[in-house]
């Protein structure tokens, strides 16, 4: 194995070093040693850090073994991925409903059911994704805390009760759409989808946690809960969001202190600490153990859950946002209690628990020299993870030990943070220029500054305090002579980072890598004009990998490069290529083609061939025929058109069995829309016709979503996945079968154009 740095090299950059002991005090960097022959190290506060080497895949692979993570390529094929998007609160909306979807088909647990069943071992998720995949994992282990205790009678799993909730609700004999306009407050009862249970809201457990979520999406407010529809709550939420100018404005001097003149790596944005508040409280807390929902006078039905502060029935609630410790406070989790947790209930134990990767981007810079650069992207080096075992990435190197000083509602926020000067999406150098300036200049750093490993703690205590530019010739003395990747790894006192669609936004390239077999995808970003930006970006990053390097990655001892192949999606390859593709996703619902089938394979096959997909891929994305919702649901003139929704919390089109809908895959499912999407609807501001649904902004969704436009994101991903049971059936069991339905589905969508 060759030196990362040669004898010359080695040289002049001791020279270079004994100059900086002068200037620094003993600032030195520290120097690597060899191990095994897989990766180097070096050691530092008891920690082993693995860093990248010519060939990056040995030091993944090492960093894999020496944590304890499984050999994820050599797992049954049953054994999922979901990599959950970005997209903020949008996306987090349409995550909940895949991972409700998956709890209604018994995918979490198996050893509930058929063991050959799908199972979900493995959860990546990217900023909005991160929101609901911090969901999932935070109640799991609080729920643990709890021990004996916390097992539930009556039903098979914790997990059941997290994505409970109620639906719009008529009584026997009236019509739906008045139902809908008089926008009816709360159910008598929660919902399995698949099943006909029904559950009382009021119980010990259901719908504690969906009410929290449902009411409280506005992030940016913390703490604060609404029932109210996306168009009430829009004056309130921004008259909100201005109040937090003053605050911003009040700690720019201290922060242009710390940051400008200083590097410091401390941030001081109040408009980050607001929002890490507001997404620990919306999908990190819970309600009290002793939570019942009120019930009105006479009816006995249960009153809007989680209401506005102030009223009647907020101040009957034992607390809508307070954790076990009577806090109002995110559950308290860090990745040493997380890497117990898996240990014990994930893969080596219960197997009810999934590998969580949170994955945020760690940029090449942190200062205006990386903003004058403009976009460097590259999804495999700058992808930054968290995991209950390890972290690190391929530029900085990995730690095989949990990370000490992060919490993991920290690392969800780094994920997540879509506002920072050092952001890689712009296309064009002015605009990284402009806005990277503009962010810092205001005080918009949401992003994290963690200590680089890879240099000494001496280096980065007096780097934090040398004023500019004398900090920068910090970096420059320490890095002499050093090779361009060791530069990278060195350049810096901090390691900064940023919202992990700055990398990649679908979050696949972390189960990719691990050479998962079967994978589901959830493309939930804003999309509205059918770009499929993110997964042309995931195929463009995944074919242009060498064959070395796509061998490392993807260990199914393949030797040359990997295609992706999308059917559905009409002339993909050209349309990614030449530009920005245009599909139509308006034309169809998530019952007709509830998910695109993909596959991962050799560069040589045209198609997905049984017996040689590297991996099968299932596209989840929000789509819905809102044609034929006016088609066979609505008219103008009698709006007795809807039929009662009677079953399951679906709306069916008139002369349909809505009963036959328990079997799924039935010809009267496919029409079906959840009724909080018709609710939604049927509410909209201007009509359904100028809905944006299912395609909203993610800027302004994450700034001003609502518990409508929440549950009818939830619960369309829900029937959306629940209507995947085959494809996700014949991906993990029968490689003919996903063959032949990925062919069915060739050329589906039409490219309007290629940009």
């Amino acid at each position: 194995m060759k030196s990362s740095v040669g004898m010359k090299g080695a040289a002049g950059a001791a020279a270079w070093r004994v100059l900086a002991v002068l200037l620094l005090l003993g600032g030195c960097a520290s120097q690597a040693q060899r191990d095994d022959g897989d990766a180097r190290w070096l050691t530092e506060g008891g920690q082993r850090v693995y860093a990248p080497l010519e060939d990056p895949a040995l030091s993944e692979t090492a960093i894999r073994r020496g944590s304890g993570e499984p050999d994820w390529s050599s797992l049954p094929r049953n054994r999922i991925a979901v990599a959950l998007s970005g997209g903020g609160s949008k996306a987090a909306a349409f995550a909940m409903g895949v991972l409700a979807g998956l709890d209604d088909l018994d995918y979490f647990a198996p050893a509930r059911g058929d063991p050959a069943l799908p199972k979900v071992a493995f959860v990546s998720s990217v900023s909005g994704g991160s929101y609901a995949a911090y969901f999932l994992v935070s109640q799991i282990v609080a729920n643990r805390r709890l021990g004996p205790a916390g097992q539930l009678p009556g039903r098979r799993s914790h997990l059941d009760f997290l994505f409970l909730d109620g639906v719009t609700h008529t009584a026997p004999g009236e019509v739906f759409a008045d139902g809908l306009r008089q926008a009816p407050a709360a159910l008598p009862f929660g919902r399995d989808a698949l099943g006909s249970e029904l559950w009382a809201v009021d119980g010990s457990m259901a719908n504690r946690q969906q009410s929290v979520v449902r009411c409280a999406q506005d992030v940016l407010v913390p703490g604060k809960c609404s029932v109210s529809a996306t168009s009430q709550e829009r004056l309130k939420t921004w008259g909100s969001n201005l109040g937090m100018l003053v605050p911003t404005v009040l700690t720019l001097p201290l922060h242009h202190l710390l940051n400008s003149v200083f590097d410091s790596g401390i941030s001081v944005a109040p408009t980050r600490r607001i929002y890490q508040q507001g997404v620990g409280l919306t999908y990190g807390s819970t309600p009290l153990a002793g939570y019942r929902a009120p019930t009105r006078p006479l009816l006995g039905w249960p009153r809007l859950p989680c209401p506005a502060p102030g009223s009647e029935v907020a101040a009957q609630m034992h607390g809508c946002f307070e954790n076990e410790r009577s806090i109002q406070e995110a559950l308290p989790l860090d990745f040493a209690e997380l890497n117990q947790a898996w240990r014990e209930w994930g893969g080596a134990g219960s197997d009810e628990l999934p590998f969580w990767v949170i994955q945020a981007s760690a940029s090449r810079y942190r200062s205006i020299g990386g903003w004058l650069r403009g976009p460097e992207r590259d999804a495999f080096v700058d992808s930054f993870e968290f995991t209950p075992l390890s972290y690190g990435s391929r530029r900085y190197g990995f730690v095989a030990a949990p990370h000490a000083g992060v919490s993991v509602l920290d690392a969800v926020i780094a994920s997540a943070a879509f506002f920072d000067a050092n952001q890689q999406v712009y296309q064009q150098r002015w605009q990284s220029m402009g806005l990277g300036l503009l962010q810092h200049g205001l005080n918009l750093n949401w992003g994290l500054d963690i200590p680089n490993y890879n240099v000494s703690e001496v280096r980065r205590r007096w780097h934090r305090w040398l004023p500019l530019p004398i900090a920068w010739l910090d970096s420059a003395i320490d890095n002499a002579g050093r090779e361009p990747a060791e530069r990278d790894r060195k350049r810096s006192a901090f390691i900064r980072l940023i919202d992990g669609g700055s990398s990649e936004n679908t979050g696949a390239v972390a189960a990719l890598r691990r050479g998962i077999k079967t994978l589901m995808i959830v493309d939930a970003a804003q999309d509205k004009d059918g770009e499929f930006g993110d997964l042309c970006y995931l195929k463009q990053s995944l074919e242009q990998l060498d064959a070395g390097k796509a061998a490392g990655l993807l260990p199914y001892g393949q030797s040359g490069q990997v295609r992706l192949l999308v059917p559905g999606l009409a002339d993909f390859d050209n349309a990614c290529a030449k530009g920005k593709p245009s599909y139509a996703l308006q034309g169809t619902g998530p019952a007709g083609v509830p998910a695109l089938l993909a596959c991962l394979t050799t560069p040589e096959n045209e198609a997905c061939v049984a017996g040689q997909m590297l991996a099968r891929i299932l596209v989840i994305k929000p789509m819905l025929d809102l044609q034929g919702f006016a088609g066979e649901w609505q008219d103008a003139g009698r709006p007795a058109g809807f039929s009662r929704c009677t079953h399951g919390g679906f709306l069916h089109a008139a002369g349909q069995a809505p009963e036959n809908c328990a079997q799924t895959g039935s010809s009267a499912c496919r029409e079906a829309v959840p009724c909080e999407v018709g609710r939604l609807l049927v509410n909209a501001d201007g009509g359904w016709r100028n809905s944006p649904f299912p395609q909203t902004s993610t800027v302004s969704t994450t700034g001003n979503s609502s518990a409508t436009l929440y549950s009818a994101y939830r619960e369309l991903a829900r029937m959306a996945v629940v209507n995947s049971r085959a494809a996700l059936t014949a991906a993990v069991a029968d490689d003919t079968r996903f063959a032949e339905m990925a062919r069915k589905q060739t050329g589906h969508f039409k490219s309007a154009q290629g940009r």
